[in-house]
């Protein structure tokens, strides 16, 4: 599948790979069994089911899934969906990531 952009964990420095027709989801790591794509780690203010994002043609969207303390985009809480773009600051309790959008550019930061 082609990489349409990254998530980059400001905490952890990890890239997520966001990818056409996949869906990853992000929650808090727990012994319940509930499994997400992507354990958000040391965040108590992420629920364990908290968000996903999906990429479609080429655009990445992200979306709440009713968690207890949002999703925000840029300092704006996601009440459904929002479609990335490149430099959007994603909070999710209260880790914060940046959406990087595949371009030259980008990929040689992602690489580094």
């Amino acid at each position: 599948m082609e990489t349409i952009g990254w998530l980059k964990n400001k905490v952890t420095e990890e890239n997520i790979e966001i990818t056409n027709s996949k869906t990853v989801t992000f929650g808090r790591l727990n012994a319940l069994g509930i499994k997400s794509d992507h354990h958000i780690r040391d965040d108590s203010k992420v629920s364990k089911q908290h968000c996903m994002v999906q990429g479609f043609l080429n655009v990445a969207f992200i979306h709440d899934l009713e968690s207890k303390n949002g999703t925000f985009v840029n300092g704006k809480k996601v009440e459904d969906h929002i479609q990335l773009e490149d430099g959007d600051r994603v909070i999710m309790g209260i880790t914060p990531f940046t959406y990087y959008r595949r371009t030259t550019e980008n990929i040689n930061k992602i690489k580094h």
